[in-house]
Order: C-alpha cells, then structure tokens, then sequence
C-alpha cells in the first residue's frame, strides 16, 4: 500500500490542479509500481510557502519548486483497512507466500 504525500504551496493551485496532481500520480503508481487499481490513499495539504523550505541547487538541480511529493511505501503486514485489524497479518502473509 503506497501511502503518498503531496505538500504545495498555499493558492499555488486550484482545486482541480490538485485532482490532477493526485490522479497522475496514481496513475504512475499503477503503470510503474504495479500498485492495484484501488490501492490509492493520498493526503494532499497545502502550506504558507514560507513552510515549504528546500535546497534549491541538491544534487546539482536548479530549483524553484512549489510541490513536494513524498512516497512512503510500507510493509503489508503493517496495514490496516478497517476495523483497526490488520489486513494482512504475518501468519496470512507467509502461508500465502506473499
């Protein structure tokens, strides 16, 4: 379950700008991570862009950027999608071989 993170600028975008931000970025997870079609949990905020500090020359990029995307992929096992049980608990992940 790849949890994903998204922090703009404050009126940097529009309401649909961030739909489309999201969708691409599921879209990615899909056709490049494999990751299942429904498999999409997102958390898009916005901070004063005062907040959003970052080198702007790391690793030898020119950079004014006013999005910061952090994916942060966990373990199944550590997962839980209702009911506060775990959805794929460590004895299930083993005998299905997962």
């Amino acid at each position: 379950m790849p949890l994903v993170h998204v922090t703009l600028a404050e009126g940097t975008t529009s309401q649909d700008r961030r739909a489309q931000i999201g969708d691409a970025i599921h879209r990615a997870l899909i056709e490049v991570a494999n990751a299942p079609e429904d498999d999409r949990f997102q958390v898009i905020t916005e901070v004063r862009p005062a907040n959003l500090v970052y080198s702007p020359d790391f690793m030898g990029f020119d950079r004014n950027d006013d999005i910061l995307v952090n994916l942060v992929e966990m373990p199944k096992e550590n997962g839980s999608f209702g009911r506060g049980e775990l959805s794929y608990p460590p004895a299930a992940l083993s005998s299905n071989g997962l």
